[in-house]
């Protein structure tokens, strides 16, 4: 559909959390759109040292909430939370 067309081309573009951001909202509107979600994957894995712990989380949350494996993703992620578990805080 031309609406996640638009939003796998946005998510390739964008810098920082914005590949999880846009996958977040088709999540919770729970709208499959794998090409979406491949996009963000991979512009998430080259980005993920760069995210917050909160963020980190919340691309984990996201892709789950989607059921979309991303399984290079969840492990860059793991990679990145382990190299910074001490900076971590309890909620």
């Amino acid at each position: 559909n031309g609406a996640a067309a638009n939003g796998a081309e946005a998510a390739t573009r964008k810098h920082g959390t914005e590949p999880v951001n846009t996958v977040w909202a088709f999540a919770k509107a729970e709208h499959a759109s794998p090409g979406l979600f491949e996009a963000a994957s991979s512009k998430a894995v080259k980005i993920v040292v760069n995210f917050s712990p909160q963020e980190l989380a919340n691309t984990v949350w996201v892709f789950s909430k989607a059921g979309h494996a991303a399984p290079r993703l969840f492990d860059a992620v793991a990679a990145e939370a382990m190299r910074r578990a001490d900076a971590f805080k309890p909620q």
